[in-house]
C-alpha cells in the first residue's frame, strides 16, 4: 500500500484527511463524516452513559473491567450525523521500557464507520488533547502517549516506523514503533514536545 493512502492519513504533503481537533467537516468515514469532541480529563455524565451504552452494544469490554472506571478515562469521542462512533480513553501509568509516566492510548471505533483517516483522526485528537493536559499540568509529569496497536488491519499495513500527530511534525516522528508485545503487537510511543528527562530515568 501507497504511504499517501495508507498510514500517512494526514500527509507529509497536506494528505488526504483534514486536520482532526477543530475541523467543522471532520473526516471522511463509510457512513458520512466523524467530527471529533475532546472529553478529557473529566467527561460528564451524559457522555459516560452514551459511551457506556455504545461499549455495551458492542459487548467490548474485557471481563472484570468496570464500565464506570473506564468511562471516567475517556478522551476524545466521534460522532457521525449526531450518533455516537468512536470512543477513546486514555489511562496515566508508568511505563516501564521508558521509565516515565505515559498515557496508554485506548481506541475504538464502530464496525460500520471505520476507516484509516477515522483511526488516525481520533488518535491525533487524542494526542493533542493529552499534551495540552501534560503540559498544563506538569505536577502529573507525563511525557508522552503510548499505544499497543492490536488492529489486525493495521498491523498489515507496510509503511513508515512513525506515525506524524501534530500537522508539521517532520518524517520519523510522532508515534514510533519502539517494540512488539509477545503476542506480536506493535508498541508505540509518541513524546510530547514539552516532555524532559534526564540521568538512567526514574528509580
Amino acid at each position: 500500500m501507497q504511504q499517501g493512502k495508507g498510514l500517512w492519513p494526514w500527509g507529509r504533503r497536506g494528505g488526504e484527511a483534514k486536520a482532526a481537533a477543530g475541523d467543522p467537516a471532520g473526516v471522511p468515514t463509510p457512513t458520512g463524516a466523524m467530527q471529533f469532541t475532546p472529553v478529557w480529563p473529566d467527561p460528564d455524565r451524559g457522555v459516560r452513559e452514551e459511551v457506556k451504552a455504545f461499549w455495551a452494544k458492542l459487548g467490548v469490554l474485557p471481563p472484570g473491567v468496570s464500565g464506570e472506571e473506564r468511562a471516567a478515562q475517556l478522551c476524545v469521542v466521534g460522532h457521525v450525523r449526531g450518533r455516537l462512533a468512536a470512543v477513546s480513553s486514555a489511562e496515566i501509568a508508568d511505563f516501564n521500557p521508558l521509565r516515565q509516566r505515559f498515557a496508554m492510548f485506548r481506541a475504538l471505533i464502530a464496525p460500520e464507520h471505520r476507516s484509516l483517516p477515522a483511526i488516525w483522526g481520533l488518535a491525533r485528537a487524542a494526542h493533542a488533547q493529552l499534551e495540552a493536559w501534560s503540559l498544563a499540568h506538569p505536577e502529573e509529569e507525563v511525557m508522552g502517549m503510548a499505544a499497543i496497536i492490536e488492529n489486525p488491519a493495521i498491523l498489515k499495513l507496510k509503511g513508515p516506523p512513525a506515525w506524524p500527530m501534530r500537522p508539521g511534525d517532520p518524517p520519523m516522528s510522532g508515534l514510533v514503533l519502539m517494540g512488539y508485545t509477545e503476542r506480536n503487537e506493535q508498541v508505540r510511543v509518541s513524546w510530547f514536545n514539552h516532555a524532559r528527562v534526564g540521568g538512567t530515568g526514574a528509580a
